[in-house]
């Protein structure tokens, strides 16, 4: 038989399982440490001085409040961030994100021709290459085969999808 420990609050009779509690009090030590953290960097400060005494963000409205008068934008308990963005600030972010994520893409298209390219190029029997393979090489390839060849197929399969149109538009090579 397994005894279930629990933890009994006074302050509002309330029954917590100990792992429940532990998660909680972990929790609240981190955003103590983050409060500190945020006290070394911005000065003593409301925002710090609410996590630091209750072990919460503050509610929407008082962090509203302390972000307009830090003249920061600071995190509540519910996740939301004040002071609000404002539509030019919120599509300034908007764009950015765009940008980086096409700057993902351009960087994965690259590493994507440069892989076709190299396979492309290899004259050697697989037979042969990988006889001559390491222990780490047997890793690597035990590792990432699978997926790179189910990326090759959907790679294929797109290209097929889109074959017709790039040979009508001359774009096919």
């Amino acid at each position: 038989m397994v005894a279930k420990l629990t933890l009994i609050r006074c302050n509002d009779t309330s029954v917590v399982a100990l792992s429940e509690a532990a998660e909680a009090l972990a929790i609240v030590r981190v955003l103590r440490s983050e409060a500190r953290s945020f006290e070394a960097v911005n000065g003593k400060n409301p925002y710090s001085d609410y996590i630091l005494k209750h072990g919460c963000r503050p509610p929407q409205a008082e962090t509203a409040g302390m972000a307009r008068m830090m003249r920061m934008r600071l995190k509540a308990a519910d996740g939301s961030w004040h002071p609000k963005l404002s539509g030019n600030a919120a599509r300034r972010k908007a764009a950015r994100e765009a940008a980086r994520a096409e700057g993902r893409k351009r960087e994965q298209l690259k590493i994507l021709v440069s892989a076709l390219r190299d396979l492309a190029g290899i004259t050697e029997e697989p037979e042969g290459l990988l006889a001559m393979g390491n222990a780490e090489f047997e890793q690597i390839v035990g590792r990432c085969l699978g997926a790179a060849v189910r990326y090759l197929h959907r790679i294929k399969d797109e290209w097929q999808r889109h074959e017709p149109q790039a040979a009508h538009d001359g774009t096919a090579e």
